[in-house]
């Protein structure tokens, strides 16, 4: 019997996709992005908001049987799907083969301007691994816990604030911050900041 105390299993899980200390978080593009080609049918979903705005939401899990530089090669049942990604390249997912997770990948289009792309990762305990997101500041309550404020003095220009679990970290475009969510260390990469839009990817830290 396992006489483990709850929460235990989940206090050094394996941190999959990663970030290379010693590289920069910068794109040239400044743009994330991530998008889905050959999923099923089935695990697509389409919906319009109240505002005329249109969200495409693709979930699915299955085993990365491939992770090259901008792509993750999925087996989901009898399909084979590919993950087609832009990310800095100090954020490494080469780790991820061979394991099975779980994708979530929104797409909303809407007024002008780039769509707003939201992409999280998670492992068989359905720990987040990864989220990247592009676009609109998104609300609390679609922060994974986290809040999340532009600021800006000009010492430092923009800053993102990240309020998490151990209080506020302030980060700068190409720039990191150390943060706790869900009880567990993570890494925000900060790509790009814009008054009322924000590019960013959060890993969980080993």
């Amino acid at each position: 019997m396992n006489s483990s105390p709850p929460g235990a299993r989940d206090s050094a899980p394996p941190a999959l996709a990663r970030l290379a200390s010693d590289e920069a978080c910068a794109l040239a593009e400044g743009v994330v992005f991530f998008c889905v080609e050959g999923a099923p049918p089935q695990l697509c979903r389409t919906r319009t908001g109240p505002d005329g705005s249109l969200t495409f939401r693709t979930e699915l899990t299955g085993r990365v049987c491939a992770a090259r530089r901008d792509e993750l090669h999925l087996e989901v049942g009898p399909h084979h799907v590919v993950v087609r990604h832009l990310l800095p390249e100090a954020i490494r997912l080469d780790e991820l083969v061979g394991r099975r997770i779980s994708l979530v990948l929104r797409q909303r289009y809407g007024g002008r301007g780039r769509a707003t792309i939201d992409a999280e990762l998670r492992d068989e305990a359905r720990r987040l691994l990864l989220w990247a997101h592009d676009g609109r500041l998104p609300a609390d309550r679609e922060a994974h816990g986290l809040a999340l404020r532009t600021s800006f003095d000009a010492a430092n220009g923009h800053r993102l604030a990240l309020a998490h679990d151990g209080g506020v970290a302030h980060v700068a475009p190409s720039g990191r911050a150390r943060i706790r969510m869900q009880g567990h260390p993570h890494d925000a990469a900060l790509i790009r900041l814009g008054v009322d839009d924000v590019s960013l990817v959060v890993l969980r830290a080993s």
